[in-house]
């Protein structure tokens, strides 16, 4: 794909625009997700509806803003994440919309929520923050990074817009720049910010940052820097097989895919002191968000351990 080339997620194409929200001056449009809750610990399988259930008449509703709910069978305390995010955007600025791997990836996250209660957490381009909105629903703290002075404030904004949670605690997330080579000025790490960092930080999340082999291999750079690091780390990344003709192979391939295969196979085979291992983690775990989760997605587990 051209850098100048227009993309949409299929994300957007799908949701529902609240009219309610109050939109902002820009052009970015305001969507609203909602998930499930049984209560604040205990989240409930939500499932899409299949043919067979078509015809039930609890099957299909909508919130009373006309926003799609997802059928269940018991009553459940609703909890909505407001989004603002940009609709068509060019390759450079993909990080302004919401894509299916990030959602795949909030799934994970609320279905083994007890996994990361009470840890401290790095999402590497994390965009306008939905991934990180949902870790600190469990998570003690996170640090939400990108690059870009347009992507950090809107993840700023959507911050604001959720920062109670359904405890009516502040969530804690950190909105730092790190486009892993420099800072900036606004969002530039503090000294405790490092030192919360190097110390605490046991969880690391990406979700939908393969698509470009240079910022690939810039990720992968990054990971090993932070991951050759105590305490032990484990990175959560969420990828989209994303299908092209190429002609080089004058056949359809996923390079991008393929790179960071290649790039994940590299790492397993580290000899600096730290153990790498990486699995393809299965995705029949339920899902809470209204997305199509097709066979295109994948969620990789790495992990980091420290050899004598």
């Amino acid at each position: 794909m051209e850098p100048d080339e227009v993309c949409l997620s299929d994300v957007h194409v799908y949701a529902d625009i609240n009219v309610d929200i109050p939109q902002s001056d820009n052009e970015y449009k305001v969507t609203r997700t909602i998930f499930v809750y049984d209560d604040p610990k205990a989240i409930t399988h939500c499932t899409e509806h299949n043919e067979e259930e078509e015809n039930t008449d609890e099957q299909i509703e909508t919130d009373e803003d006309g926003d799609l709910i997802l059928s269940r069978k018991d009553t459940k305390t609703e909890y909505s994440i407001v989004i603002e995010h940009a609709m068509a955007t060019r390759l450079r600025d993909v990080g302004l919309q919401v894509w299916s791997g990030a959602l795949l990836l909030c799934d994970y996250i609320l279905h083994h929520r007890q996994a990361f209660s009470d840890c401290c957490a790095l999402e590497l381009g994390g965009g306008v923050g939905l991934v990180s909105i949902v870790m600190a629903k469990v998570a003690q703290h996170i640090f939400c990074t990108d690059i870009g002075e347009n992507v950090l404030t809107t993840c700023e904004h959507n911050v604001e817009l959720n920062k109670v949670n359904e405890m009516g605690q502040e969530s804690g997330v950190a909105i730092r720049e790190l486009d892993w080579s420099k800072d900036s000025s606004k969002f530039s790490w503090s000294t405790s910010d490092v030192k919360h960092l190097n110390e605490k930080t046991t969880v690391m999340l990406a979700a939908d940052v393969i698509y470009d082999n240079s910022l690939t291999d810039a990720l992968f750079n990054t990971v090993k820097r932070l991951m050759s690091q105590p305490p032990a780390k484990t990175l959560y990344i969420a990828v989209e097989k994303r299908l092209n003709f190429t002609l080089t192979d004058l056949e359809v391939a996923c390079p991008a895919y393929t790179h960071f295969i290649q790039q994940v196979a590299a790492l397993t085979q580290e000899t600096s002191g730290v153990r790498y291992t990486s699995e393809a983690i299965p995705i029949d775990f339920p899902q809470y968000f209204h997305y199509t989760r097709t066979k295109y997605l994948e969620l990789w587990k790495i992990q980091a351990e420290f050899v004598s």
